[in-house]
């Protein structure tokens, strides 16, 4: 049952918002990171300011809060948090759905940009995340934040907030997914001659005709989408090392960048219907396939 919070809940808010934290524990940089998450005095600031808390009760206890805030002329969805007990149970996109049929202003939710499963859970409920400066310049206009959680955050709108002139979209439409054993970005190797493993694209059945003429032995160039990678960083240390000096994204092969479009040079070893294995791909399974194309040989071969 989804229903109001009211004085009453203070504890129980303060204590699920604290223990549902801790799956950002190590997400959350570090020099904005405290124990316990939000102290008591933050929650009664916030519920001042306006938060309205809505909780998720299972058996008579609550088992998720999710805050409301009107803000000028938008609503801020805030301090979203399910217990550790109770998660991937669908409490948060029930708690969502609920909030968002409260309210006819545009809805708009800040989150850590290292949160990936975060950022992918509100854009699975139709919330698109907004470019990097539009992100600074509503996290200035509608919350109350210091620049360091500005730097470290992204913005996700609703359909009702309107896309800026400025923002012109365009639709890339997945072709097909990695199965790979790499499942850890962290552990995972940079690029595919540093001992990437083998790996299957799976190719959508509507694109079959396309790759009737793959042929094993060849060497193609993969374009993915990297769907678990950060859109706001536009400056970075190569390789992950922080020894290395801050180099603008276009001069790296980082795979944080504006538009997360990896280009990889793997060899095809064999074919099986939609399915083509291929040697040296360093993409996560799961990933999406953008497109294939073939890699050219000398200009009187092509």
């Amino acid at each position: 049952m989804i229903r109001a919070c009211d004085d009453g809940d203070f504890e129980l808010i303060w204590t699920i918002i604290n223990d549902g934290a801790q799956a950002y524990k190590g997400i959350i940089p570090a020099d904005r990171w405290t124990d316990p998450y939000m102290s008591r005095d933050k929650l009664h600031h916030e519920i001042e300011d306006g938060v309205v808390f809505w909780g998720y009760e299972d058996g008579g206890a609550l088992a998720g809060v999710m805050g409301l805030q009107d803000v000028r002329d938008v609503t801020l969805i805030r301090h979203a948090y399910v217990r550790t007990a109770s998660r991937n149970l669908g409490i948060g996109g029930q708690l969502l759905s609920h909030l968002r049929t409260i309210t006819t202003r545009p809805v708009l939710i800040g989150t850590w940009a290292d949160a990936v499963w975060a950022i992918g859970f509100y854009r699975k409920h139709g919330f698109r995340v907004v470019d990097p400066h539009e992100k600074d310049r509503l996290l200035r206009t509608y919350w109350s934040i210091p620049d360091r959680q500005v730097e470290t955050s992204v913005v996700l709108a609703d359909a009702r907030w309107p896309i800026r002139h400025d923002e012109t979209r365009y639709e890339v439409r997945p072709i097909g997914k990695v199965e790979s054993p790499l499942v850890d970005r962290a552990a995972a190797p940079r690029q595919g001659d540093e001992g990437s493993p083998d790996a299957w694209l799976v190719f959508d059945a509507s694109v079959s005709e396309g790759i009737r003429d793959l042929q094993a032995g060849t060497e193609i160039i993969l374009l993915t989408w990297l769907d678990r990678t950060r859109r706001d960083v536009l400056t970075v240390h190569p390789r992950g090392d922080s020894r290395n000096a801050l180099t603008g994204v276009f001069s790296t092969r980082s795979p944080d960048r504006p538009n997360p479009i990896g280009l990889h040079r793997v060899r095809i070893e064999s074919i099986d219907g939609p399915r083509v294995r291929v040697s040296n791909l360093e993409a996560l399974d799961g990933t999406p396939i953008v497109d294939v194309k073939p890699l050219l040989g000398p200009i009187d071969e092509r």
